[in-house]
């Protein structure tokens, strides 16, 4: 009479979580890939898991993005950046 809800599945529970996850972080471009790939598998775990990857992935991305407009403004404007000053 009373039916038990079938268990969550977490991305956690794949037992290459924190390899991948590491993966997304330092190569975002790869574990974009990884992700299209996981979700087109049949395993619950696994679709999980490329839902994770591509959600990091994507994060990554853009974090990374930021940090380099960032970046490349202040180089811009410091000693890094190369200036002209023409003989008077």
């Amino acid at each position: 009479m009373s039916e038990e809800a079938p268990a969550k599945v977490k991305a956690n529970q794949h037992e290459s979580y924190w390899t991948f996850t590491i993966l997304a972080i330092l190569f975002p471009p790869i574990a974009l890939l990884l992700g299209i790939v996981f979700m087109t598998k049949d395993n619950k775990l696994d679709r999980k898991l490329g839902e994770h990857l591509l959600a990091f992935s994507i994060l990554f991305m853009i974090l990374y993005g930021i940090l380099w407009a960032v970046w490349s403004a202040m180089a811009a404007n410091s000693v890094l950046a190369p200036t002209y000053t023409p003989y008077q």
